[in-house]
């Protein structure tokens, strides 16, 4: 019996717009910042915002991040505007999950900032990690938004991905349960145009 193919993805990616470096513990205080500024708005679509409370909480998510980067399972990054285009700083996250390796699959999650929206950021991000994820060897990528997140579901289109169905009641949330959409992209897929 063979031994299972790893996938691993390099510590730094360049967009266009973005630049997209591994997150790790060194990068709490500043990830914290964005996201404690925009809690509100991140929580309804990202269902991690509600565990982290403090810059410890931050930190600890961070290491189970950097440990899971390690073992091949999971790949988080820090979207950062490029410099020149952008300011340089900490705008988003996007990160790579459910890798499963023998059947080249995996799972891509973004989120970004409020202030920072509209502006082809996250698009670039997502272009820049399913770019990376091919060229790793990753056949299939998923991406999940809530049915209700048109922006997200747009950025999906504008990327490549289709989609492949509605997950009926699949989280559970404060009013009761929501969908999901279910969008997904192959390595035999055309690149969209940019």
């Amino acid at each position: 019996m063979t031994a299972s193919p790893q996938i691993r993805l390099p510590t730094c990616l360049q967009g266009r717009l973005v630049a997209l470096h591994a997150a790790g513990p060194e990068h709490a205080v500043e990830l914290f910042d964005v996201v404690d500024g925009d809690r509100q708005r991140l929580t309804k679509a990202s269902h991690w915002v509600v565990d982290v409370h403090d810059v410890a909480g931050q930190r600890a998510r961070l290491q189970q991040g950097q440990q899971r980067r390690q073992q091949a399972a999971a790949f988080g990054y820090l979207i950062v505007e490029r410099v020149p285009v952008g300011s340089g700083r900490l705008v988003g996250g996007a990160g790579v999950s459910g890798v499963v390796a023998d059947h080249r699959r995996c799972e891509i999650g973004y989120w970004i900032a409020g202030s920072h929206e509209g502006r082809g950021l996250v698009s670039d991000a997502v272009r820049t990690l399913s770019r990376a994820c091919f060229e790793a060897g990753i056949h299939r990528i998923e991406l999940r938004c809530a049915a209700e997140n048109e922006r997200s579901a747009a950025v999906a289109h504008r990327c490549g991905y289709t989609l492949e169905g509605r997950l009926r009641n699949v989280r559970r949330i404060d009013s009761g349960w929501a969908d999901d959409l279910l969008f997904a992209r192959l390595s035999t897929d055309r690149e969209p145009s940019a």
